[in-house]
């Protein structure tokens, strides 16, 4: 993977809490992803020193025999940073991550806290915290008047993610060519396997696709 962008600079405001401000900090971060399916922005803090432990975007990683940009499936950013918190939504897979490396406090931008995470998380004794995005503070607002003080527009950042795109779907393209593995860049998609009853099978990857997107959609 490439080298992640530097983490952005970040000055806590005193009229917000500790947990806001880490939010903030985290939407600022989130828009050094390069996902086509939406920016996302995890920090791992310790609670002791506030030392920074770990920061990540989302990124698309994994090949799945498409080379259309939001079929491609991702590595989450609170799954990236145990690897290598603050978080936007918690994804229960994320939270079996962050729970196993001995996270014991999650805020995250959501209201909603799905059942299992939260039922886990109290037989495992870790705090979480949802806050919801459309109280208090306007995190958007905030990180987009960051990024203008930055000198980044929009389109900027735009341009920054096209050029990560063009240089990882080469990559993409010429291991897969290596390999002589087929692959869809149209959107046609891959001519289905057909069962011994006449119905089409659905192919592996793409049904691993699918799962990822009703998770990220729960």
């Amino acid at each position: 993977m490439e080298t992640p962008l530097p983490l952005p600079p970040y000055e806590f405001d005193a009229a917000l809490s500790t947990d806001d401000n880490y939010l903030a900090w985290a939407c600022i971060l989130a828009r050094h992803s390069n996902s086509r399916k939406g920016h996302m922005g995890a920090i791992i803090v310790n609670p002791t020193t506030s030392q920074i432990l770990s920061y990540a975007n989302n990124t698309p990683l994994l090949f799945n025999a498409s080379l259309i940009q939001k079929k491609i499936q991702e590595i989450h950013a609170e799954a990236l940073c145990v690897s290598q918190a603050a978080s936007i939504q918690l994804h229960s897979l994320c939270f079996m991550l962050l729970a196993a490396a001995g996270v014991k406090r999650i805020v995250h931008l959501n209201k909603y806290c799905p059942p299992v995470v939260a039922v886990s998380a109290k037989a495992l004794g870790i705090e979480i915290r949802s806050v919801d995005f459309a109280l208090d503070v306007n995190f958007n607002d905030r990180s987009r008047q960051f990024w203008a003080s930055q000198g980044e527009t929009a389109e900027m950042t735009r341009s920054r993610v096209d050029r990560w795109w063009d240089r990882w779907m080469q990559r993409i393209r010429t291991a897969a060519d290596a390999l002589g593995v087929k692959y869809d860049e149209d959107g046609g998609g891959r001519k289905k396997r057909k069962r011994d009853d006449g119905s089409q099978e659905k192919d592996g990857a793409d049904e691993d696709v699918d799962e990822q997107e009703k998770e990220d959609a729960s």
